[in-house]
């Protein structure tokens, strides 16, 4: 991994599928797994505690970790911590027939939250993503208005002053942060 850790932004030369169980950020990473790891044992006591219950609600209480991990490395992740937590329960936690039934909603639910995993996972990159990308036009107009020989005032369709360069400072008169916010006929 290479990561900017001020902008907790990391990279890797992984190939796509084993860097996607990893995720984009070894922190974030941690501690995602460690939610998904921390909610068998802690679903499993809360099941105890309750005597003689069917799987249904220990299945019920495995769900939100997987949504959790779904959500923060996607669909890969979201399939290992389903299997991982059908491999946790045991058979044994109810009557007869009732653990198949069990299983198959648990299995229901986790891949349409892993699903639903995959979508915030996206959605929350594209966001970062657009966000990079407008931090980085606005260094580039700030650059460049701070360069310009020209006085140069940018606004909006308002007529709301939205930059003010160096140039325009001395050529009128105003400081930038007391133009900035009001109309361009003043």
């Amino acid at each position: 991994y290479q990561c900017d850790w001020s902008s907790d932004v990391c990279s890797s030369d992984l190939p796509d599928l084993p860097h996607r169980l990893l995720g984009a950020n070894p922190r974030t990473t941690l501690a995602v797994w460690a939610v998904a790891f921390l909610a068998w044992p802690l679903a499993m006591l809360a099941h105890a505690a309750i005597p003689s219950t069917p799987s249904g609600p220990l299945f019920l209480l495995l769900a939100p970790a997987v949504l959790v991990v779904a959500a923060f490395g996607g669909w890969p992740a979201g399939v290992i911590a389903t299997a991982a937590a059908l491999a946790g329960v045991p058979e044994s936690t109810g009557p007869e027939g009732r653990y198949a039934i069990d299983a198959g909603v648990f299995v229901a639910v986790s891949l349409g939250s892993t699903a639903f995993g995959e979508w915030l996972k996206r959605s929350r990159s594209a966001t970062a993503r657009a966000t990079r990308d407008l931090q980085a036009r606005e260094a580039h107009l700030t650059s460049i208005l701070e360069t310009i020989p020209d006085a140069m005032v940018v606004i909006d369709e308002h007529g709301v002053m939205r930059s003010f360069s160096k140039a325009a400072e001395r050529l009128f008169g105003y400081v930038r942060d007391d133009v900035l916010g009001r109309n361009v006929s003043m």
